[in-house]
């Protein structure tokens, strides 16, 4: 948003400083030339049946500052904070980059067994952090118990390791991989007989 605000501050002031040269310097053709196209355009609206011309200026007005209302909210939108202040640091202030904790959750949640993929969504707020998680786990896994091993993991690795404080709880989004088809169960081969063992008893103790 902010090369946003850039062009359009500079297209502004582009237009100012042309139409404060223009004023300044000619003033009298400038506001003449101003005054034959207002006229202009007021005799041809005049010739535009009203039931046309209320709705379409509506609909560009209704446009117009929406787009503004737009760029406002944008411009006052307070912006995500790209460092984190650690909670516990004596002597002095530590800041830690969001993409660093992003990966380090990454990194310690992809060790889990059962996870494949993990993508941490790491935002801070205040003196906090607001985490969550969209992690892809295994087919063969226990919902509940699973999710709390993920959420203790992250929570050790932010409060614990890092120092960092929650602003909110973690969320975490789980999606579970679909089982593979097509894989065959080998079945390894029987052990050989041991001597002096017949076939049959062999059979029996395989049974």
């Amino acid at each position: 948003m902010n090369t946003v605000n850039r062009v359009v501050v500079i297209c502004l002031l582009l237009l100012l400083i042309a139409l404060c040269t223009l004023v300044l310097i000619v003033p009298v053709p400038f506001l003449n030339a101003l005054s034959i196209a207002s006229g202009n355009m007021a005799r041809s609206l005049g010739n535009v049946a009203w039931y046309v011309l209320l709705p379409a200026g509506l609909l560009i007005a209704l446009m117009v500052n929406a787009a503004m209302v737009l760029l406002l909210y944008l411009e006052l939108r307070r912006p995500s904070l790209k460092t984190i202040r650690v909670a516990s640091v004596g002597g002095g202030e530590v800041e830690l980059n969001v993409a660093s904790v992003a990966d380090r959750l990454r990194q310690e949640l992809c060790a889990l067994p059962f996870v494949v993929s993990c993508t941490p969504h790491v935002t801070g707020q205040g003196k906090g952090v607001m985490v969550r998680l969209d992690v892809e786990t295994i087919a063969d896994i226990v919902v509940p118990d699973q999710s709390a091993e993920i959420l203790e993991t992250a929570q050790r690795v932010l409060e614990g390791n890092l120092g960092l404080k929650l602003a909110r709880p973690i969320k975490a989004s789980l999606r579970i991989a679909p089982p593979q088809r097509g894989e065959r169960q080998v079945v390894p081969p029987a052990p050989p007989p041991q001597p002096g063992v017949s076939e049959a008893e062999a059979v029996v103790a395989d049974g």
